[in-house]
């Protein structure tokens, strides 16, 4: 047992400093100390404060993940990665987790239909490698690539290709650099075949350097 002998406010006013029988314990979240009705003069047994700080720890890390989906979608990978770069253990970046996929804040499918949907002009392939860096699993980065259809892939390929073809002479040479840029970029062989030859139409081969 021991006695809460100060109560001070640190300069994040969320926070405050517990000082038992004169020295510094711990800190807490001002918001757990209130919860607990601890104060100065009370005798508090130390499992009970181990329980307490615990239970601050997962606020404060909670505020932390919200500040971070507030701003922008992370998956559930990521927001581990986050939280244990602070230095978090197991058991509070559970509780954590748990909190942000009670309010919806957390969904991997959701974000990796997002992630599909706003893809721009990468690949599915290219999108797939990027989900699953991302720590998005198999099966949820496979429903959501599956809503790209086959024309959209073929329009993505012709938008960089005209732009990558923008300025160049329609020589054999750029035409190959232009297959080998797009496969780089993940897109299938025949995808890349039919849009580079509806390009050739018209130029013969044989009058090419």
């Amino acid at each position: 047992m021991g006695k809460i002998t100060s109560i001070t406010t640190q300069k994040n006013k969320s926070r405050v400093n517990l000082f038992i029988d004169g020295s510094f314990f711990c800190g807490l979240m001002a918001e757990t100390l209130m919860a607990n009705h601890l104060k100065v003069g009370q005798e508090v047994d130390e499992l009970e404060l181990a329980d307490i700080i615990t239970e601050s720890e997962i606020k404060k890390a909670q505020n932390y993940a919200f500040g971070l989906v507030a701003k922008k979608p992370y998956t559930k990978f990521e927001l581990i990665s986050k939280l244990k770069a602070r230095g978090y253990d197991g058991q509070i970046i559970d509780a954590v987790l748990k909190k942000l996929d009670e309010y919806g804040f957390v969904d991997d499918l959701a974000y990796a239909k997002a992630f599909v949907t706003s893809g721009g002009n990468n690949s599915k392939r290219a999108l797939e490698q990027k989900l699953m860096r991302k720590g998005v699993k198999r099966a949820e980065i496979e429903i959501a690539v599956n809503d790209l259809k086959k024309g959209d892939e073929m329009g993505k390929i012709e938008a960089i290709s005209a732009k990558y073809m923008k300025n160049k002479a329609k020589t054999r040479e750029n035409f190959e650099r232009l297959y080998r840029y797009l496969a780089g970029k993940g897109f299938d062989f025949d995808s890349i075949s039919a849009v580079v030859n509806k390009l050739k139409e018209g130029i013969d081969d044989e009058s090419w350097d």
